[in-house]
């Protein structure tokens, strides 16, 4: 597990390709303020170029209608953002990253 505010070292830009590079899935933890982060955009952009499996997390009531509405069209996401309980969305993240996995 790689997580980029953990981990990086060297430039941010070499960071960020190492952590997706040696990563099979990327998980896009997102919200209005990952849509407007340059840095995020570039990460996720680079996954989708390597052809990382990406595990979308809704974090807010955003609705992606930018760069980002279009790299996670289509593909399912975990909602955080709506009611319901922590454990049974952490078993959908579980059994998305199984299911990229096999």
């Amino acid at each position: 597990v790689w997580l980029d505010e953990d981990e990086m070292g060297g430039t941010l830009l070499e960071s960020m390709a190492r952590g997706v590079k040696s990563s099979a899935i990327i998980i896009i933890a997102f919200s209005e303020h990952y849509a407007k982060s340059p840095n995020c955009k570039q990460e996720a952009n680079f996954a989708r170029d390597q052809k990382r499996e990406l595990v979308p997390l809704k974090m807010t009531s955003f609705i992606p209608d930018n760069w980002l509405g279009i790299l996670i069209a289509g593909k399912y996401f975990v909602d955080f953002s709506s009611p319901g309980l922590l454990i049974d969305k952490l078993k959908d993240v579980e059994f998305q990253i199984e299911d990229r996995l096999k």
